[in-house]
C-alpha cells in the first residue's frame, strides 16, 4: 500500500473531477468548491474503491463533503 495516502486522493480527485491539484486543501468541498455533479461524485467514489480496495457505502459517501473527508476515510479504510 502507498505510504502516502493524502497525495494520492488528491491526484485521484485532481484526475476525476479535471481539477488542479492546488486547490484540493483539506476543506475544499467536493460539490460547492469543485464543481462536482452527481455523476462526478459516483465516479470519484469507484476510483477510490478501485484504487484502495475499500468500498464506500452510499451513506458513507453522503458523509464525505470535503477533501480531508475523504482522506481520513482511506486512512482508515484501506488495507
Amino acid at each position: 500500500m502507498a505510504h502516502n495516502i493524502p497525495k494520492q486522493v488528491r491526484d485521484i480527485i485532481a484526475d476525476q473531477l479535471e481539477v488542479k491539484l492546488d486547490a484540493l486543501h483539506d476543506g475544499a468541498r467536493f460539490r460547492e468548491d469543485l464543481g462536482a455533479d452527481s455523476l462526478g461524485a459516483v465516479e470519484l467514489i469507484l476510483a477510490m474503491e478501485q484504487t484502495f480496495s475499500v468500498e464506500i457505502s452510499d451513506d458513507e459517501s453522503e458523509q464525505i463533503k470535503t477533501v480531508g473527508d475523504m482522506i481520513a476515510f482511506i486512512q482508515r479504510h484501506a488495507r
